[in-house]
C-alpha cells in the first residue's frame, strides 16, 4: 500500500467497501455477485465505450495500428464516432467524439494478445510508443500505449 494512505474496511449486508483517504471503493460480496450474474443471464462484456477528441484519428489508430475492424451497423447519432470489433470473441469498442475531452488518468481497458513481444514490435513499427513489458505476478505480462486522445490501452499476454 502507498505510504501515507489510510485504509479502512467495512461490511454491509451485500457488499464490502474500502475507504482509502476518503475515496470509497466498493467490492461486492461474491455470494451476492454469483447469484446476480446467474439471475441476469450475463454472458460477458459486449462493448467498452471511450471518449475521444477526434473520432477519425481514433478510428485510424484502432483499425490501422491495433487491427480492430470497423463495423458498418452503427446508427446515426448526433456526434461522430465508430463501432469496432476487437477480436473473435464478439467484444466491441465504441468511439465517441466529445469536444474538449481529456483522457482520464489511469483508466484503461486491456486487449489480450498471443505474443506480447510481437505485438509491441508491430505497434512500434507503426511509430507508436509502447511501454516496456512487465510481469503481473505469475499470471500475465503487460505493456501500455496511448491512443491519439491519450486513452491508455493495455496489451495483456496471459502466462
Amino acid at each position: 500500500m502507498m505510504e501515507g494512505v489510510r485504509k479502512r474496511e467495512a461490511w454491509t449486508q451485500s457488499f464490502r467497501y474500502v475507504v482509502m483517504d476518503n475515496l470509497t471503493i466498493y467490492r461486492f460480496d461474491h455470494n451476492w455477485y454469483d447469484r446476480s450474474m446467474s439471475q441476469l443471464g450475463v454472458r460477458g462484456v459486449h462493448h467498452v465505450s471511450i471518449n475521444v477528441h477526434d473520432a477519425e484519428a481514433a478510428r485510424r489508430f484502432y483499425v490501422g495500428v491495433l487491427g480492430f475492424v470497423e463495423r458498418t451497423d452503427r446508427p446515426e447519432f448526433p456526434f461522430d464516432g465508430a463501432w469496432l470489433d476487437v477480436g473473435p470473441g464478439g467484444q466491441q469498442l465504441h468511439l465517441l467524439e466529445v469536444e474538449g475531452v481529456e483522457a482520464p488518468a489511469g483508466q484503461h481497458f486491456a486487449v489480450g494478445v498471443d505474443d506480447l513481444d510481437a505485438a509491441i514490435a508491430a505497434i512500434n513499427a507503426c511509430g507508436v510508443e509502447v511501454s516496456a513489458p512487465t510481469h503481473v505476478g505469475e499470471v500475465a505480462r503487460q505493456a501500455f500505449l496511448k491512443d491519439p486522445t491519450g486513452n491508455l490501452v493495455e496489451l495483456n499476454q496471459s502466462l
